[in-house]
């Protein structure tokens, strides 16, 4: 008899489960017919929960009925809590002159909208968002593409940032590889290398992820391409200027390593290179999160100090040691000092790209593809440039020991 029972018990515990998968399914159908549809369906599994005695089930179905009825079914007006909700927030942006009101209340619908798996509601929202920020910039005298970004100008960012995590993802790979293939005196400078690059592609993963969660991109039909709505999350772009901080010093470090310096030369050299870079990116960063295009202009200024003197020790404090290096070699130092120096040139030129009246979306798309081309130059072929130099080093060392 007790184990008759327990056989009964999980057999109703295996229909139960069914019947809930079926229950939410047929919720979901309903919600893309329309409230009447929905009012039918839930009335249904309210009938069943009773049945079975589902007490908390009722109350369940109550209560998803008084949320929904909230925003989708209309009122003794006529007018539903949720148009009630957008016309409030119409009035709000006629006041301040923007749709930040608008914008936030068709969010919410949005979300709303996709709890209940209402796809149809859904698609008419992001179509609402669409004519309402038209109707804006029209109001307002400005140009779609000058406050909202176009899906060219998102997919060039989406592309740009995607092109540094592979590049510098794949660099990672080949400079790990190759340490053991260069002379021992070289593999820190190399494994250093590796270990640039290997930052650098996580910090891209996360501006990349942290890109594609700000937006929502959607295909409009009545628009006849993509559109593109901010999703509410913030884009981090701090993630960029903490691997500015990890990786600017160790870039100096490892041409340091790699040149082999007289002893009690290098250690001074190192340490001086790795903390002025450092200030140099945390001078710039109170610029590049604010607003102000003024203030943004002064901590240019002020980073500049520590980055002309990074710029110094590049172009003249190392070229005593280059000189000394066996031709083939000198060469090659040579073109790493002056690749780093003119890669990094390019970095307070695209700081300063939100200071010079470019508007906003222009401004960023700008800046992060100009970041990215930066520091894949700076990175990844300036690693390559490391390991060419201990390359040829080991080659003839290998070569006087064979003498």
């Amino acid at each position: 008899m007790e184990h008759a029972k327990s056989i009964e018990d999980h057999t109703q515990d295996y229909l139960n489960d069914v019947h809930e998968s079926l229950t939410h399914e047929r919720q979901r159908q309903a919600a893309a017919d329309g409230p009447e549809a929905v009012k039918a369906a839930l009335e249904g599994e309210y009938a069943e929960a009773k049945k079975f005695g589902d007490t908390e089930h009722e109350k369940s179905i109550v209560q998803h009925y008084i949320d929904y009825a909230h925003e989708a079914v209309p009122g003794r007006d006529g007018v539903t809590l949720a148009v009630m909700r957008q016309r409030e927030a119409a009035e709000i942006d006629a006041k301040n002159g923007n749709s930040a009101a608008t914008d936030a209340a068709l969010a919410f619908q949005y979300k709303l909208a996709e709890e209940h798996g209402d796809k149809e509601h859904m698609h008419s929202i992001v179509v609402h968002q669409a004519h309402v920020e038209r109707m804006a910039h029209q109001h307002h005298g400005k140009s779609l593409a000058q406050e909202h970004f176009t899906y060219f100008l998102w997919s060039s960012t989406y592309n740009a940032l995607s092109m540094g995590i592979a590049a510098m993802g794949s660099s990672n790979m080949f400079f790990w590889l190759m340490i053991g293939n260069v002379a021992k005196p070289f593999k820190p400078a190399l494994a250093i290398t590796g270990v640039v690059v290997f930052i650098a592609t996580y910090h891209y993963f996360r501006i990349f992820n942290s890109w594609c969660d700000a937006f929502d991109v959607h295909f409009l039909p009545s628009e006849g391409g993509y559109a593109v709505f901010t999703s509410g999350k913030p884009f981090n772009d701090a993630y960029r200027y903490v691997d500015w901080l990890l990786t600017v010093p160790l870039l100096l470090i490892e041409l340091i390593l790699v040149m082999q310096l007289p002893e009690g030369e290098s250690g001074p050299k190192m340490w001086k290179c790795g903390v002025f870079s450092g200030l140099m990116v945390a001078i710039g960063y109170p610029g590049e999160i604010g607003n102000d295009p003024a203030a943004r202009l002064q901590y240019c200024v002020a980073a500049l100090v520590p980055f002309m003197y990074v710029l110094y020790e590049l172009y003249f404090g190392l070229a005593e040691a280059t000189a000394r290096s066996a031709p083939n070699v000198a060469a090659i130092i040579a073109g790493a000092r002056y690749l780093t120096a003119i890669s990094w040139l390019t970095y307070p030129f695209v700081y300063m790209v939100k200071g010079v009246g470019l508007n906003g979306t222009i401004a960023s798309v700008l800046e992060q593809i100009g970041y990215s081309v930066a520091d894949i130059v700076a990175k990844a072929v300036f690693g390559c440039m490391i390991w060419r130099i201990a390359h040829e080093k080991t080659l003839n060392m290998e070569a006087g020991l064979a003498k």
